[in-house]
């Protein structure tokens, strides 16, 4: 996937193709609180485990 910006709308429409794809859910999110991640995933999943990593 290629965007010009990682904001909420690049990853959400990142995640519904993947759900197209045949992704059930999603279990484990790691993510380094990229701009928009977490509003994404908390979109597409209901139970989810958001892990942010310092670095």
């Amino acid at each position: 996937y290629i965007s010009k910006s990682e904001g909420a709308n690049f990853w959400l429409s990142v995640l519904t193709d993947l759900e197209a794809r045949g992704v059930k859910d999603i279990l484990i999110a790691c993510t380094d609180n990229l701009s928009g991640f977490s509003d994404a995933i908390n979109q597409k999943t209901i139970d989810n485990l958001i892990k942010s990593w310092g670095l």
